[in-house]
């Protein structure tokens, strides 16, 4: 049975906007010289949760570890996920909290995965 994720990203992201309008809305995010990195992955309309846990993750902590941010608590990243035609803004810390949730993991499962991926 496949989960359909998007109510759950519109209620836990920041923001929700056209995907169209990304590039736009990032501009306007770093002219506010706010201190954030940007991650971006483009979801599959199909198979959303086990695309988030098998590849989306797995880059995200390699990113979050290339830039020496804590890996239990990613702050300073604002995670773009491309699904269909939207884009749903998280912060790095709501998009852990999601994955955690959707694995049915806690934080000290999550580390010992994190590491096997970096």
């Amino acid at each position: 049975m496949t989960v359909d994720l998007r109510p759950m990203l519109a209620s836990k992201a920041t923001d929700t906007i056209p995907g169209r309008d990304y590039n736009a809305h990032r501009r306007i995010l770093e002219e506010r010289d706010l201190p954030t990195l940007f991650f971006e992955s483009a979801l599959p309309l199909e198979g959303t949760a086990p695309a988030i846990a098998d590849k989306v993750m797995p880059s995200f902590v390699r990113f979050m570890a290339s830039h020496h941010i804590d890996l239990d608590r990613p702050r300073g990243v604002t995670v773009a996920l491309f699904l269909g035609e939207l884009c749903y803004l998280l912060t790095g810390e709501t998009f852990l909290d999601l994955y955690l949730e959707l694995e049915g993991v806690d934080r000290a499962a999550f580390g010992t995965r994190a590491r096997g991926w970096i």
